[in-house]
């Protein structure tokens, strides 16, 4: 009973210990491949709005690359800026 005691006070620790380094891991796995992504694409829309779309384009870039919602969502944005632009280019 007492070794099982001794276990008890290494082992809970020790489980605690490795439970959080789990969730910083998945908070880390879930930013890189959400967060921050969502974030570029926000920062993409925000150069659209300034007027910038070169600059919005070629930071769309990596993402269109991407085969999941945030590659389609990346490559639609693409296309709007330059459907924009062109539309622009001829009002003038």
């Amino acid at each position: 009973a007492d070794s099982i005691a001794r276990l008890n006070l290494i082992a809970i620790p020790l489980g605690g210990v490795l439970a959080l380094v789990l969730v910083i891991w998945a908070v880390f796995v879930v930013y890189r491949s959400t967060v921050r992504p969502i974030l570029s694409l926000v920062g993409a829309v925000k150069k659209i709005q300034e007027g910038k779309t070169a600059d919005a384009t070629t930071s769309l870039s990596d993402l269109t690359s991407r085969t999941d919602e945030i590659g389609v969502l990346a490559s639609s944005i693409g296309v709007m800026a330059e459907k924009k632009e062109q539309f622009e280019s001829n009002l003038v």
